[in-house]
């Protein structure tokens, strides 16, 4: 019924630099449901592990969104706009702790090196501010037979195929603070305050029902287009490609991806999607 793909590339100016991709993306399709995440790490100096961060962004969150939906799953379902929203608020606390939990245990393991440290001299960052230096943006996204979900924090694009196949933004998504390379983090101070959540259900929000699929891009992949030509050019494409050859679709994106990379922002591209899959004849499997 549902099924799921995640890549991760990259990006020009990273290979130009021989630096690591700082980006991450995964996926798990469940026992009716499917969940995706991907995560962008801050590119500047001062986050000198936001790879490790992006990564444990990803993974925690996958662990989490499973974990809530077999203790909450029902809820969600059962109460009101305010209730779902607040059972949100709380999943996104619940993958803010498990990342600085997971940032822990791994700056334990592995103390300031001595460049690290030039570094925190040099911007006068304090040694045990352990987190800024994993700093990283997080989208994750959900979909089962009665709701679907996403959240997001800092930039990138979240977008929804309404039940015509109609890829678009969610309006809920969006942060007006974002812009001119600034961007909310999950290493801010205030980061619970800054996810953004968009919640659908099919007994609530007729006529336009549960999205088909819900794709997740970090910015190196939307700051390569235009948002008319991102949305009904390179989403539509994708989606359609996904449903006819899945495996043939990721090894084309695979190689694509560090082309749109080169071509457009420079940046590391990564993105991440779950989906309805329909066979030939259009019957959901």
């Amino acid at each position: 019924m549902y099924r799921g793909f995640a890549i991760s590339q990259r990006g020009a100016s990273h290979i130009a630099k021989e630096t690591p991709c700082q980006d991450a993306a995964d996926y798990v399709v469940g026992d009716g449901y499917a969940v995706a995440a991907v995560s962008d790490g801050h590119g500047g100096e001062k986050y000198f592990r936001s790879a490790c961060g992006s990564q444990f962004a990803v993974a925690e969150t996958l662990r989490c969104l499973q974990e809530f939906l077999k203790n909450y799953g029902e809820s969600l379902i059962n109460t009101t706009k305010e209730g779902q929203h607040e059972l949100l608020k709380h999943l996104s606390a619940r993958i803010i702790s498990a990342w600085q939990d997971e940032i822990k245990k791994h700056f334990a393991n592995q103390p300031l090196a001595p460049h690290e440290q030039d570094i925190c001299s040099k911007y006068d960052i304090p040694a045990d501010f352990q987190s800024y230096f994993y700093g990283a943006t997080l989208l994750y996204a959900c979909i089962t037979p009665d709701y679907s979900f996403a959240s997001q924090i800092g930039d990138g694009a979240c977008v929804f195929f309404d039940t015509d196949t109609h890829p678009g933004m969610p309006a809920e998504l969006e942060d007006a603070r974002l812009g001119f390379s600034l961007t909310t983090s999950l290493c801010d101070a205030a980061a619970i305050d800054n996810f953004r959540h968009h919640f659908i259900s099919a007994a609530a929000d007729p006529p336009w029902g549960l999205p088909k699929a819900v794709f997740l891009y970090t910015d190196g992949v939307v700051d390569s287009y235009e948002r008319a030509s991102f949305l009904a050019g390179f989403n539509r494409s994708v989606f359609d490609e996904m449903n006819k050859d899945e495996e043939n679709t990721k090894a084309q994106l695979e190689h694509w991806l560090p082309e749109l990379s080169a071509q457009g922002s420079q940046d590391d591209v990564s993105m991440a999607g779950v989906y309805r899959h329909d066979d030939a004849e259009g019957q959901e499997v």
